[in-house]
């Protein structure tokens, strides 16, 4: 039978309210969950919220439609509370992560932040053994991370560039230096600089850069060809002007998320034979690989956690992460089983 669940709506452009929503009957091959821990996505939610984009990278436009109300979000951790006849990859009390589960009666039929879900067994993920389950909660946005430092070629000690120290730069700053290369995190905030650790010995650095500051301070320090430059803060301003510091045959990486009017010319480029790689959104096996990562120690999500707020204070949220209120960065909802 469908039934009622609390969620975190975005109920109109820049309004969040907690409220009950239906979830649709569960099928064979659904399973129901209870929500543990809930991580809140800046940028993608974020821009959803305001109105700025309609489904994944979609960009809203004056002919898109009006889209409200949705429920936020897609990462969490739960435990699991049925399956459906046909699941086997997981069973009844079992804490496991899921991206997205079923909902009725909004703009989008899919939901992250939700106290119950049912969902397709394919979007959930059992965590390994013997781990704290927290740091797995964002798994998808850890997972752009991996897949944006892991996507082009790369070789041991080759200078890897990260423009920004969001969440999805820090991820993908640990994912280039998993993989041996030289890393350079450029950001505007101290605190989240201090996350990055560079390696003994490695050449890694954390360069703080004051919002507005040109990149020609930038181009001075560098003594070496960048072969990997990835920007992660939907500015390709500072992307363009470092294409002349590109190695011939470098990459390019594009992770966030641009404005129907953003483009990268081509004959810039074409020049130094560069590709561009844009990474967006989860498969299976690049989750599977991010939580067994996780898992390993490889990639750290623990130290990103800023704020714990209990569910009924999404508002709250979602209102420190847009006004970058109290350092806020990893912001998780917690959902009691009450």
């Amino acid at each position: 039978m469908p039934f009622q669940t609390h969620a975190a709506v975005f109920e109109a452009p820049s309004q969040v309210v907690v409220r009950p929503v239906e979830v649709p009957d569960p099928t064979s091959g659904d399973v129901v969950i209870d929500t543990i821990t809930s991580w809140i996505s800046p940028g993608t939610e974020l821009s959803t919220l305001r109105g700025d984009r309609i489904h994944g990278d979609t960009s809203a436009s004056p002919t898109t439609p009006y889209s409200f109300p949705r429920v936020g979000g897609y990462q969490k951790i739960g435990r699991v509370v049925s399956v459906g006849s046909d699941v086997t990859s997981v069973k009844a009390g079992q804490v496991v992560f899921a991206t997205i589960s079923k909902v009725s009666g909004m703009f989008d039929q899919w939901a992250g932040h939700v106290k119950r879900g049912v969902y397709p067994e394919a979007q959930v993920y059992p965590l390994p053994a013997g781990t704290d389950p927290e740091p797995f909660s964002g798994a998808v946005l850890t997972q752009v991370g991996f897949n944006a430092g892991s996507r082009a070629p790369v070789e041991p000690g080759e200078l890897a560039v990260v423009l920004g120290d969001g969440l999805v730069g820090l991820w993908t700053a640990q994912t280039l230096q998993h993989r041996g290369a030289k890393v350079w995190i450029v950001g505007r905030h101290e605190d989240r600089l201090a996350k990055f650790k560079p390696r003994a010995g490695s050449g890694d650095r954390a360069i703080l850069q004051e919002r507005g500051q040109s990149v020609e301070g930038l181009k001075k320090e560098l003594k070496e060809p960048i072969a990997v430059l990835v920007e992660t803060v939907s500015s390709l301003k500072p992307f363009t002007e470092l294409v002349q510091q590109m190695k011939h045959n470098g990459h390019l990486v594009c992770t966030a998320f641009y404005g129907l009017d953003d483009a990268i010319h081509i004959p810039d480029i074409r020049c130094r034979e560069l590709s561009v790689h844009t990474p967006a959104g989860w498969s299976r096996d690049r989750l599977e690989k991010t939580i067994a990562l996780l898992g390993a120690g490889k990639l750290d999500a623990a130290s990103m956690v800023t704020h714990r707020l209990p569910y009924t204070e999404a508002a709250r949220a979602y209102r420190m992460l847009s006004n970058h209120e109290d350092h806020a960065l990893g912001v998780l909802l917690q959902w009691p089983n009450d």
